[in-house]
């Protein structure tokens, strides 16, 4: 597991600052053969959420959506047969995110779960780590960032 932070210009930020993802080579830079894995994405910041599922799609990503952490809960519980990814806000209404990948836990001990977040402490940081999360992604991030991060969570670099 490992923290990813960037330092170029970022796509996400952490106080909800979404810019879109485009430019010439946008299509190439995130084009990526995803065989259909599905991802839920778990965010309660609505230009976050939109952005993330455009760049997920069009890397060929199937995606579910929650806004919080009870629905995403809720999700997964019905079908996380059909889920491959979690891909989680640390802070988010009704049950954060850390909780959230305990719940997931609890009803798939192998769930994948990158969780992302605009702040990090390194005790929350090793928390994550030595509880299993695949990644944890700091905002701002760039696209590539999360499909990098993406792609390794299910194995596919």
């Amino acid at each position: 597991m490992k923290c990813t932070a960037s330092g170029a210009t970022p796509i996400l930020g952490a106080a909800g600052d979404a810019a879109r993802f485009s430019g010439k080579g946008s299509d190439t830079q995130i084009k990526t053969s995803a065989a259909r894995h599905t991802i839920l994405l778990v965010e309660d910041e609505l230009p976050h959420l939109k952005l993330l599922t455009e760049i997920f799609e069009k890397a060929g990503y199937d995606i579910i959506t929650a806004i919080d952490g009870v629905d995403a809960t809720e999700i997964y519980s019905r079908r996380h047969d059909d889920i491959d990814l979690v891909v989680c806000d640390v802070a988010l209404p009704k049950l954060g995110g850390w909780t959230v990948y305990l719940s997931l836990k609890e009803i798939n001990p192998d769930v994948k779960v990158i969780l992302t977040s605009g702040y990090l402490d390194e005790k929350v940081r090793t928390v994550f780590v030595s509880g299993g999360v695949k990644d944890f992604i700091v905002k701002p991030y760039l696209a590539e960032t999360i499909l990098n991060s993406v792609r390794e969570a299910l194995g596919r670099n």
